[in-house]
């Protein structure tokens, strides 16, 4: 049972890495500022700490993907931090793994 669980688990990460390297293409600072107003229409602490991350770094390189699931996911690889969300309905920070599978993805890009 557990090897079957351990199973999908792979397999999920095998098609989000997959999908997210099919999709993946740079977003500018303009672009995310916009993306960001959408998200964000309300300001709460999220509106804040992702306008104030974008000002601390406005030249970095930036790469924006997709997901199988639905999620859209911002990449900063100089900075090594990312959020995921889902346009009207969640967001959060990119954990660990998720930031060493991004940062193999963008290496070299």
């Amino acid at each position: 049972m557990e090897d079957e669980w351990l199973e999908i688990q792979e397999r999920k990460v095998r098609m989000r890495k997959a999908t997210v390297e099919a999709t993946l293409r740079p977003a500018e600072v303009s672009e995310l500022r916009e993306l960001g107003e959408q998200l964000f229409p309300v300001h709460d602490d999220w509106r804040v700490a992702y306008f104030e991350f974008l000002d601390a770094h406005p030249t970095e390189r930036y790469f924006r993907a997709a997901t199988h699931e639905g999620y859209q996911v911002l990449y900063c690889p100089a900075q090594e931090k990312g959020i995921w969300f889902i346009p009207g309905s969640g967001v959060g920070r990119i954990q660990p793994k998720g930031l060493a599978l991004l940062k193999q993805i963008t290496a070299g890009k």
